[in-house]
């Protein structure tokens, strides 16, 4: 009897330490945040995460992962095409209790001089307006869940705008968006990039003359 006794406790042992939530649990549990303006779609990674799980047994494994500050790291930031003004959704895979949108100028060197965006909640996703500033800008949007039963923490993700409207740059801002844009798109020395402004017709006539010359070449003539 006591041996039986003594084997059904090793057994459940055995049983509850096989019940414990592994790190791939957790990572793999990270909420995924889309983000979406007009026609775009863009899946931002997380950037940084302070996250716990706790299974039914009561058993948890929490990983948190720092990261530096977003202005010193905008290279390995993924880059999205917003223009000044643009409507923005977010959507999570799972819905947080709150949101912190803050925004930079990818120029700032006061790593505090920062400026928080206010946001709304709208069938199950947050919304937020991009601010009518020129240039680029560095993005980080934080999230909290506190009112779920097996998950809880916070997750950050951060990108860079990459400017889409000619006119709203200032003069010594165009060649390095212009030089942003071509790696985004991975363009090739010899894909020419036209930047172009219908409001204030700058580029008007340079495209003109490629989209002639392409249907020259077209017709073979």
């Amino acid at each position: 009897m006591k041996k039986t006794f003594s084997i059904l406790i090793l057994c459940l042992t055995l049983l509850l330490a096989g019940c414990g939530v592994s790190s791939q649990d957790v990572m793999d549990s990270i909420p995924t945040l889309t983000l979406e303006s007009g026609s775009n779609s863009t899946t931002l990674p997380s950037f940084g995460h302070e996250w716990t799980v706790t299974n039914q047994w009561g058993n948890s494994n929490s990983i948190i992962a720092d990261t530096v500050h977003p202005l010193e790291s905008q290279e390995n930031l993924t880059t999205v095409s917003l223009s000044s003004g643009a409507e923005v959704t977010l959507t999570f895979s799972k819905i947080p209790d709150s949101v912190t949108v803050t925004y930079w100028s990818a120029d700032e060197t006061d790593l505090e001089n920062s400026t928080q965006v206010e946001t709304s909640f709208l069938d199950n996703s947050f919304h937020f307006t991009v601010p009518e500033i020129t240039g680029q800008i560095v993005v980080l949007i934080s999230g909290s869940w506190t009112s779920y039963d097996n998950v809880s923490g916070t997750v950050s993700y951060a990108f860079r705008t990459v400017a889409n409207k000619l006119d709203k740059l200032k003069k010594s801002e165009v060649e390095p968006n212009l030089a942003l844009i071509r790696q985004t798109l991975g363009l090739r020395e010899e894909d020419r990039l036209v930047p172009f402004s219908a409001e204030k017709g700058i580029g008007r006539e340079s495209l003109r003359q490629m989209l002639e010359l392409m249907i020259e070449e077209d017709a073979g003539i």
